[in-house]
């Protein structure tokens, strides 16, 4: 056997691996998001739940709702921004509902699960590269910042 022929070889079972690593990794994650849910679900007062949102007027949830909307729009509309700075094609209706998971994700289980894990999934699942990735993740990133940094400055100076 030749040292390319054994190469290739190595490589092959590098390759299969691999591909085993991320389905166990997959099926990993599909078993603990919903355990998670579950138990978060399991453990949660459900008459405080209602008592505390009958405590609240129409008028205030309302409120609550369209603040929540307009916050998942701008977030995002940060992909939208780093979609103009990539100059990549995939369309808006699959950009919108991508940012919205992860929004939902990363303010429930985190930045590191929503907010990095599952946008670089979703994306390459979509058929982007990393580089385009990573570049779109910086710019909703630098977008949240300056963002934050805008309205703490404007509370601040009032």
């Amino acid at each position: 056997m030749s040292k390319a022929q054994g190469d290739s070889d190595k490589e092959q079972r590098r390759k299969r691996w691999m591909t085993w690593l991320k389905r166990g990794a997959t099926v990993f994650f599909f078993i603990l998001i919903p355990t998670l849910l579950f138990n978060m679900l399991r453990n949660l007062e459900w008459q405080e739940v209602v008592q505390a949102l009958q405590g609240f007027g129409a008028l205030t949830l309302l409120a609550a709702a369209g603040i929540t909307l307009v916050s998942y729009l701008v977030f995002g509309g940060y992909d939208l921004v780093g979609r103009w700075y990539t100059g990549h094609k995939l369309p808006v209706r699959q950009i919108v509902p991508l940012t919205f998971v992860c929004y939902a994700f990363n303010l429930n289980l985190g930045a590191w699960v929503g907010g990095i894990a599952l946008r670089f999934r979703l994306y390459s699942r979509l058929g982007l590269d990393v580089a385009t990735i990573t570049r779109i993740f910086s710019i909703s990133l630098i977008a949240n910042w300056v963002g934050y940094m805008l309205l703490a400055g404007t509370v601040f100076s009032l």
